[in-house]
């Protein structure tokens, strides 16, 4: 890998956007900031991507607010966990597309498994005389 290529990747992986996590001393706690915007923390966390936010809890920080902390910079995996699940499956998914497309390309057939296949055989009126004769589930005739 060249000094450029390098370069470039570490140039996308600073593009990702990144969120401020914050951690409350108290399980479920509100905070309004100056213009009027709720900050609210949710099982000790409260994690934001908001500048003014940043901005409103660091100055609270610095004040001596002692309630909040400031915790380390997210990625958007780290910071909603399912985004990382959902992506891992998205690329799972094209991987099995692109295997299953090379198959065909080959002209192999895809694998359908190998269980026995049975038939369901319909009911007949035969087989059930009592519903066929106008009796019931007792097996009284219905009159």
């Amino acid at each position: 890998m060249t000094t450029s290529a390098a370069a470039a990747m570490t140039i996308k992986a600073d593009t990702s956007p990144r969120f401020q996590h914050y951690a409350s001393s108290r399980r479920s706690m509100r905070m309004i900031t100056e213009e009027g915007k709720a900050v609210i923390f949710i099982n000790f966390k409260f994690i934001t991507d908001d500048e003014d936010t940043i901005a409103y809890l660091d100055e609270e920080i610095r004040k001596g607010l002692r309630d909040v902390t400031k915790g380390e910079l997210l990625t958007s995996e780290e910071a909603d966990p399912m985004a990382g699940i959902k992506k891992a499956a998205i690329e799972e998914y094209k991987q099995q597309q692109a295997e299953l497309a090379k198959q065909q390309a080959l002209g192999i057939e895809p694998d359908m498994g190998t269980t026995e296949k049975t038939h369901l055989n319909p009911s007949s009126t035969k087989q059930h005389k009592g519903n066929a004769d106008g009796s019931t589930s007792s097996g009284a005739a219905a009159k």
